[in-house]
């Protein structure tokens, strides 16, 4: 019954497909952010360490190559103009 006092509630538990995919994608967030840095200069890497990065991440991430779309209709485009100061 819920509300009583001294109750003790079980904790709920995380599927292991689940926890597999939160360990992955935090694992695919830190490649990113280790690549991010270096691409600004603020992180050292060797080359094959990059490419070690970027072939974990192919393995992490959906690969988008292959996604094709077909529109019907018309599309409207619109150009932005924008000035730096």
């Amino acid at each position: 019954m819920a509300g009583k006092k001294g109750a003790k509630w079980a904790p709920r538990l995380v599927s292991p497909t689940t926890l597999e995919q939160l360990r992955q994608a935090c694992e695919a967030d830190k490649i990113v952010e280790a690549l991010k840095n270096h691409a600004l200069g603020q992180l050292d890497m060797q080359a094959s360490q990059v490419t070690a990065a970027i072939a974990l991440l192919k393995k992490r991430l959906p690969d988008l190559t292959s996604v094709e779309s077909k529109i019907d209709g018309q599309i409207k485009h619109e150009v932005l103009q924008v000035k730096f100061k």
